[in-house]
């Protein structure tokens, strides 16, 4: 009996022992911690200034004894043909020269990263720390893991989207129903079409669609967004936009514009306003455009004598295939870690504080305002609801034309201008739309080849 108490004392003593050794030791964190709170921090941002205004004076205000250096990437991008130089390669050879700790990337460049390995999976951090992954917006964390592979190299604080603003005023003077979520574009188009008087001598005119832009060649794309078409067939050697279906869109572009349906350049230039001032103006009936222009729409009816408009927002135009799923939301800003980064504690926090809740709720009240994708912090936006702005999830089956990693991104700049012309000479009457996709079809292979080679 005796020996029984001994050994179960014994059994006792080594049980009491591990548990203090776990105390004791614990378990060994992912990431060393700051001591006394202080460390360093490299951020690559577009303008130092700019970071300090956005989020660096914030974050020094909570994390005082982190020193913040920014690494400006102002002239690391040029623009070429009116459209921007992706320039990948600079961008990594510039992070691997300035070794930063944080990058603010968007979804083409943080794809690029990750396929070159020069991101640190958050992954292990984020599990020893049960980081909380509830309350983003659907799409979210699973789009940034389906692009990782499963794992997480980042976190977005914000995302960008369009809807689809109506004038409730002008649809009941013209006795049209309202717009409704998830319309497809043959759907507003036929709705703006209710309103097509187009400007001419003597007439002010009046449409049923304006954008942000008047180009009609931009117009085509956003169509062409919503769509399951591809500009090249899947290894990005042949063009493929002599097509039936490229042709339809082209058909539908042209003649929403010509009915007076939407607003592009030539009522523009006839009524010396943009698109944006179109709606505004009462001359537009919707306005398909992002957050800022509830803002906006707020500023002009308190500084200047525009009237009081009764105005609401849906979301914007849909692919019938995906109906659930938004063609113009991004992801604008996906904080990540370089892998080589000798601050990743420092970074870490950062970025945890950069997908904070606190951070959330001040997005609205940023200049401009932004989306957070912590969605429960903004429910309402200038006394509407934002259901219309969170109601599609990001887009994770077609991302047109551009996401075929084997399509040169210089091949946008050789189309674009032959797109802007050709639209415009069809719009006179000076080419016809088989004329233009076959200038198209030839011209852009052509470049294709010569980049290929």
């Amino acid at each position: 009996m005796e020996g029984a108490n001994i050994k179960r004392i014994s059994i006792g003593l080594l049980v009491v022992i591990l548990l203090l050794m776990s105390g004791c030791y614990g378990e060994k964190p992912v990431l060393a911690p700051l001591k006394d709170g202080k460390g360093k921090l490299r951020v690559v941002y577009d303008d130092e200034d700019q970071f300090f205004n956005d989020y660096g004076d914030y974050f020094q205000f909570l994390y005082p004894d982190i020193e913040i250096e920014v690494v400006s990437t102002t002239n690391l991008f040029t623009i070429q043909n009116n459209v921007m130089d992706r320039s990948d390669q600079k961008m990594e050879q510039f992070i691997k020269e300035n070794k930063p700790d944080v990058l603010f990337l968007n979804e083409e460049l943080f794809d690029n990263f990750l396929h070159t390995g020069l991101l640190y999976s958050l992954d292990e951090i984020m599990k020893q720390e049960q980081y909380d992954l509830s309350g983003f917006m659907p799409g979210v964390i699973e789009s940034l893991r389906d692009i990782g592979g499963g794992k997480l190299y980042g976190l977005a604080p914000f995302f960008s989207t369009f809807v689809l603003y109506y004038n409730e005023d002008l649809f009941k003077a013209n006795h049209v129903d309202l717009p409704k979520d998830k319309m497809t574009w043959p759907e507003v188009l036929q709705l703006a079409a209710r309103f097509g008087q187009p400007a001419s001598e003597g007439r002010t005119g009046q449409y049923g669609l304006s954008f942000g832009y008047t180009n009609a060649h931009l117009l085509f794309g956003e169509i062409a967004k919503a769509s399951t078409l591809q500009l090249t067939d899947p290894i990005g050697s042949k063009l493929q936009i002599h097509s039936d279906s490229w042709k339809q869109i082209m058909i539908m572009t042209v003649d929403a514009i010509r009915s007076g349906a939407v607003f592009t350049d030539q009522a523009s230039q006839a009524l010396k306003i943009s698109g944006e001032d179109a709606f505004y103006q009462d001359k537009s009936a919707m306005l398909l455009t992002g957050l800022s222009v509830a803002n906006e729409l707020e500023r002009r009816q308190i500084n200047t004598d525009m009237k009081q408009m009764n105005w609401g927002m849906v979301t914007a135009p849909i692919n019938p295939n995906y109906p659930e799923e938004s063609t113009n939301a991004h992801l604008e800003e996906i904080c990540a870690i370089p892998a080589d980064s000798v601050n990743k504690r420092a970074a870490w926090e950062f970025i945890k504080f950069m997908n904070s809740k606190e951070l959330a709720k001040s997005a609205p009240d940023m200049r401009p305002p932004k989306l957070p994708t912590r969605m429960q912090y903004m429910k309402k936006w200038k006394g509407r609801s934002t259901e219309p702005l969170y109601a599609l999830k990001l887009n994770s089956h077609h991302r047109f034309i551009w996401d075929n990693q084997r399509v040169p991104m210089e091949l946008n700049s050789a189309l674009t201008p032959l797109l802007r012309d050709g639209l415009q000479a069809v719009l006179a009457n000076g080419k016809s739309i088989d004329e233009l996709l076959d200038e198209l079809q030839v011209k852009g292979q052509e470049a294709l080849d010569k980049m290929k080679q």
